[in-house]
């Protein structure tokens, strides 16, 4: 009977977890609503529009005001946002899923596995080719999954179970693991597939400077901090984009990609807060779009191997101190407070484990009890990478400080940032946010728990007993009661992470131009850019 209930949670669980997770919401600003059914057109209107755009001199372009850069373009060592939204366009994976949560074929026609899970069988296509010409086939899936094997990466932490990769024909692979692996396909379907022969000939330094890929466009300029600039592959295999050209201009303000669109520089802008859309509301041009049930959450990480938070006082009189409520609405504008670690609609999450209220006599108290005396605590933050970044930072010290906390804010461009927070570990708190993929919290629990990518210094081996048994199962009930127990493990601890609100990102466009649906969006709350309409003209 277990192996049935397996069978259905792999074939079902992710479709669970997006009616928990729900969708976007368009907030039209228009007078009169842009024209957005599916009707089929006729025949010569078709031809008409084809003839229309065939005779257009101009590109048709999307211009993003993007919140950051990406670390380097190889896309198994940069788990960043900036990472995944740019690595749709120059990448396809195995598998893909829907905007139910389906999962669907990509790169990949049909797959099984064997009945205790150990063994995944991939048919590939064979019409599929790179940027660069090279075709896609077997030795190149073989090459991808061997990096997970061999080098220590990013997104490898996921993929420990994986012992050996087989190439059964040229257009089939089969994966073979130690264990039962219950987060394959969720996995597959974040893992880009890399050119074999590409890939052999320059390495890991060649496709972090120039990322060769199958997916629908590629990197035709990049000024690092800047922008980057994509352009359409007329070969693409799959659907064509509406779009030429889709630039992402980086710009660390939110008020600033605001007044972009007022300019017309762009006609998109990422991570607006409502008070930043207020400027635009009675204008007709602009539409908001609101990203509600991400699973995203932000969160203080905390080193907890050095004074003062390798006291578990400290750490809890830091959230006791903290007035989420406050930060949420006085500062963000959006956004429900964090509860746990586990955000709603997430596996693992439950109720009625929760953070106490805010204490800040109790804060104090504690303080006093663990020996800290106001010596100085580093918070590192990164400029840009999501809205009001510095004003959170500087509210949350001011309520940080009425229980005695003497803490230094320090704003780092996102390289410097992540350089403190991933190489030196140089801080005693960072700032950031994280998202759980699919309702899915494997992957950040195995990579910042259970391999600490972020130096935090915790170490709690029943935890991550815990998170490496979950790896390992795919039992929806038996998943449930593990991630419950590591979600209060970590909620009672206080780390690795103290956890701050669950938000809903919200992003202007210029209607007159762009449609943008959920089916612009994938479940965990990021774009398919490439699936936005284009209306305007030319």
């Amino acid at each position: 009977m277990k192996s049935v209930k397996v069978v259905i949670w792999l074939m079902l669980c992710v479709m669970v977890l997006s009616a928990c997770s729900g969708g976007g919401e368009a907030v039209e600003t228009n007078a009169s609503d842009a024209d957005t059914s599916q009707d089929t057109a006729s025949e010569e209107e078709a031809d008409t529009e084809e003839a229309d755009t065939t005779e257009s001199s101009e590109p048709i372009e999307l211009n993003i005001g993007w919140s950051g850069d990406v670390a380097h373009w190889d896309p198994y060592n940069d788990p960043t946002v900036h990472q995944y939204v740019t690595g749709y366009l120059l990448y396809d994976t195995l598998i893909a899923q829907d905007l139910e949560g389906n999962f669907i074929p990509q790169l990949a026609t049909e797959w099984s596995f064997t009945e205790d899970f150990t063994e995944w069988s991939f048919k590939l296509r064979d019409d599929v080719t790179f940027s660069n010409g090279e075709p896609f086939n077997a030795e190149c899936v073989k090459t991808s999954f061997d990096r997970l094997m061999t080098e220590t990466l990013a997104v490898s932490t996921e993929w420990k179970e994986l012992t050996d990769v087989i190439v059964v024909g040229d257009y089939e692979v089969k994966l073979i693991f130690s264990g039962p692996n219950g987060g394959v396909l969720f996995n597959t379907a974040m893992l880009p597939m890399l050119p074999a022969q590409y890939f052999a000939e320059v390495g890991v330094e060649g496709i972090t400077i120039n990322p060769v890929g199958s997916g629908a466009f590629v990197l035709s300029d990049y000024e690092k901090g800047q922008k980057m600039e994509f352009t359409k592959r007329q070969d693409y295999w799959g659907d064509q984009s509406d779009f030429d050209k889709i630039t992402f201009y980086i710009i660390s303000e939110g008020t600033t990609r605001i007044a972009g669109l007022q300019t017309g520089d762009v006609n998109f802008a990422y991570s607006i807060t409502p008070d930043q859309f207020a400027v635009l509301a009675d204008n007709p041009t602009f539409a908001a779009y609101e990203l509600t049930g991400t699973m995203d959450q932000t969160f203080f990480g905390v080193k907890c191997d050095e004074f003062p938070f390798d006291d578990v006082r400290v750490r809890t009189a830091l959230s006791l101190a903290l007035d989420r409520q406050e930060l949420v609405e006085q500062v963000v504008g959006v956004g429900d407070i964090a509860t746990s670690c586990f955000p709603k609609g997430c596996l693992g999450y439950d109720e009625s484990i929760a953070y106490p209220a805010r204490d800040v006599a109790l804060a104090q108290q504690l303080l006093e009890e663990s020996g800290y005396n106001g010596e100085e605590i580093v918070l590192i933050c990164p400029i840009g990478w999501y809205p009001k970044m510095q004003e959170q930072a500087e509210a949350m010290i001011a309520q940080l400080s009425e229980a005695g906390f003497n803490i230094k804010l320090e704003m780092l461009e996102p390289a410097g940032y992540l350089d403190a927070r991933n190489v030196t570990g140089e801080y005693n708190l960072f700032f950031t946010a994280m998202s759980q993929p699919q309702g899915y919290p494997n992957v950040f629990l195995t990579q910042r728990v259970e391999n600490d990518a972020n130096l935090t210094g915790y170490v709690n081996e029943h935890l991550n007993s815990l998170i490496a048994e979950a790896r390992l199962n795919a039992d929806l009930d038996i998943l449930q009661g593990i991630y419950a127990e590591v979600n209060q493990i970590m909620t009672e601890e206080y780390a690795p992470h103290i956890w701050l609100y669950q938000y809903a990102p919200l992003s202007v466009y210029n209607a007159d131009e762009l449609v943008l649906t959920d089916e612009a969006m994938i479940r965990d709350g990021r774009f398919h850019f490439e699936n936005i309409e284009w209306v305007g003209g030319n």
